[in-house]
């Protein structure tokens, strides 16, 4: 019996032992299943917490390699010779491809334009958008370029072409390159479906991909399919034409030549399809050049590229504007196409967080012209250089008497004939272009012919009815 009382005594304690033993192990358990599941809500929280990340540009795809060297080109100049940081805005640029040589000739950077009510200071630079600032500098090169091909000194750009006056060089091709889609009609992205791609192309031409743009039919117009606008900030502008839909931002309907100082400037789509009809010149530069002024052979488009929108704006809108169609239109004159491409390089390589965008309130804008040593930062709020409220180097002043250097060795007949060519064929152009028309030409002339190309309207219109009637009467045996 002692003996039994003794094993049954230990097997008892065992037992406990174990079954605390059991209870310590459930214990533990548990707070390490609590501890977990705080663990997970802790984490949660954290990923609840964290700001949404996305690249300022989206990744995209590049039309072919020449718009890639374009667009890296560009953005090198721009970050070797900018005198301050800019981490959202648009560069432009204009390149020149000499031989296999690719530089820049001018870059413009900026957002900002002045009201209508700076158009008649020809010290001030009104339109402050970074196309529109890359041009300017490419007229002050292409004017100190003449002067050393006139005076018989070796010039980067242009030649002489024995009659008078200066050429582009035949080795020389001039491209645009601007980092986001320019302004006004190319960001409409209606009537047509989207793409990066041309389908019409020569796979067999050298240097770039050459582009055949197919003939576009405008069955909107009404709507603002092939509209010229007007940069504006207005709310009212902005809404003043409700029927055709929304506007792009930034913009307003183009009124009437009339009221073109009540409004901003042209948007840099419709500046851009100027320079591919009239060329790169304005009609003081153009008076150096006997034949046709320098042209663009292509635009490298960076953020929100659409080659169907973009031929439409840049250029196929003004398909008709040719000698071909308009027989009164001066030699030289007329419509040229771009080659249009997009590119993959993002100028910025920064991030947004937490659903901000794009921040385009910097005003000041740069503008550089090739051998300078840094950009010019201009005031966007004055159209003056900042901090001094100097003359720019770009400003319509400036560039008048960099021409009068070289307008000594042209006979002032053939200036002013040359000038008198362009201001033709401007006005021949769309309403849009007639405003800046009136200043160069003088109003009483442009008035005059603005006349006479309405009565020349009218009176083919009526001679193209007077000939269906007579078709529809000899139809019916009506005599």
């Amino acid at each position: 019996m002692p003996v039994l009382t003794a094993v049954s005594a230990l097997a008892a304690g065992a037992a406990v032992l174990l079954c605390r033993s059991r209870c310590h192990s459930l214990r533990s358990n548990a707070q390490l299943a609590k501890t977990s599941g705080a663990g997970n809500d802790e984490s949660q929280l954290c990923e609840q917490k964290r700001p949404n990340i996305r690249n300022a540009e989206k990744d995209r795809p590049a039309s072919c390699a020449f718009a890639e060297r374009v667009a890296s080109t560009a953005k090198e100049a721009y970050l070797l010779r900018r005198p301050l940081a800019h981490r959202q805005t648009v560069l432009a640029s204009i390149l020149a491809l000499r031989g296999e040589e690719l530089f820049v000739i001018s870059f413009g950077v900026g957002t900002k334009f002045l009201d209508g009510e700076a158009i008649s200071h020809r010290d001030v630079v009104r339109d402050l958008h970074g196309e529109v600032l890359a041009r300017r500098g490419f007229l002050r090169f292409l004017h100190e370029d003449v002067l050393r091909c006139l005076s018989g000194e070796e010039a980067e750009l242009v030649e002489h072409n024995g009659e008078e006056g200066c050429k582009l060089r035949d080795d020389v091709s001039l491209h645009l390159y601007t980092s986001s889609v320019p302004c006004g009609n190319a960001s409409w992205k209606r009537w047509a479906k989207g793409g990066s791609t041309c389908s019409h192309v020569d796979p067999n031409s050298p240097l770039w991909p050459k582009q055949m743009h197919p003939q576009i039919h405008f069955h909107a117009r009404a709507e603002g399919q092939a509209a010229f606008l007007v940069k504006s900030e207005s709310k009212e502008l902005q809404a003043m034409n409700k029927s055709i839909g929304p506007l792009p931002v930034g913009t307003a309907l183009f009124q009437s030549e009339l009221g073109r100082r009540e409004q901003g400037p042209l948007t840099c789509s419709d500046k851009v399809a100027q320079w591919s009809a009239l060329g790169l010149c304005d009609d003081l530069l153009s008076a150096a050049f006997a034949a046709s002024t320098p042209r663009l052979a292509s635009c490298t488009i960076g953020r929100k590229f659409s080659w169907p929108h973009a031929a439409r704006a840049l250029c196929c809108r003004l398909q008709g504007f040719h000698r071909g169609q308009m027989k009164e239109l001066p030699q030289g004159y007329g419509l040229q196409h771009l080659d249009l491409f997009g590119c993959s390089v993002k100028l910025d390589d920064g991030v947004y967080e937490d659903g901000a965008g794009a921040d385009f309130t910097e005003h000041r804008c740069l503008v550089w012209t090739r051998g300078d040593e840094a950009a010019e930062i201009l005031d966007g709020r004055t159209g003056l250089v900042a901090e001094t409220g100097a003359i720019s180097r770009i400003s319509k002043l400036s560039l008048t008497e960099l021409a009068s250097k070289w307008q000594e060795f042209i006979p002032a007949k053939a200036l002013e004939e040359r000038r008198k060519a362009y201001r033709e064929a401007k006005t021949l152009g769309p309403p849009a272009w007639h405003a800046t028309a009136h200043e160069e030409l003088g109003l009483q002339e442009t008035s005059r012919m603005l006349c006479t190309r309405q009565m020349f309207d009218c009176w083919r219109k009526k001679m193209h009815m007077v000939g269906r009637w007579s078709r529809w009467c000899v139809s019916r045996g009506i005599s």
